[in-house]
Parts: structure tokens; sequence; C-alpha cells
């Protein structure tokens, strides 16, 4: 697990390969793995697969995300709907990394809206 309560840049040939945790993650690179962070942002030519819990993502023209982003609110709440391929569990732990409140709250079978 990479962990920091600062931001991390990946740069164009870089590759992380499992946790990552930071206030902000840039990536122009790869990442392959679960991710928890106020913001991500994913470059052009940046890949991201994996799991991610944050507050802000922003995508770049050429960017790449594979995986399923579950938003945190400023409460602590954690929207995960029933299909998502990974233990409610496994998102939580992703939340408790980023949240800055006492206590993180899973809303499973959470709605959409379109």
């Amino acid at each position: 697990m990479i962990q920091s309560e600062h931001d991390i840049s990946v740069g164009v040939n870089g590759a992380i390969k499992g946790m990552v945790k930071a206030n902000t993650l840039v990536v122009s690179g790869t990442v392959e793995g679960n991710i928890g962070c106020e913001r991500i942002e994913i470059m052009p030519n940046g890949r991201i697969n994996g799991h991610v819990v944050c507050h802000e993502m922003i995508i770049e023209n050429g960017g790449q995300f594979v995986g399923q982003r579950h938003d945190m609110n400023e409460r602590g709440e954690v929207s995960i709907l029933e299909d998502e391929g990974m233990p409610s569990g496994q998102i939580l732990e992703l939340a408790r990394m980023v949240a800055k409140v006492p206590e993180v709250k899973v809303l499973e079978n959470a709605k959409t809206t379109d």
C-alpha cells in the first residue's frame, strides 16, 4: 500500500499496482488497484483500473478509468449498488481512509439518478 497525507503523482512512464491512499492522486501513467483519495485526476494517457472512493474525480480527454467509483459525501456516506463486484467491507475500508468524519456509513442498494 502506498499512503500519503499529501499528493501523489504517477508520471507518464510510472505504474502502481496495489492500494493507494492520498489527498490527491494525479495519474499520467497507470494505476491498478483500489484507491481512496479526496481528489483524483486522470491526465491524457493516464489509466486507472480498480475501485475508487473519492469526493472528486476528473478525467481529462484521453484518460481512461476502468472500474467502479464510489462517491463519498461530506457526511462520510458511501453509496454502494448490489452488483458492484467488490465486497462492501472492502469499499468501507477505502472510505475510512478518505473520510474526515469520525464514522463512515455504507448506503447499500442506493438508487442512482440519471
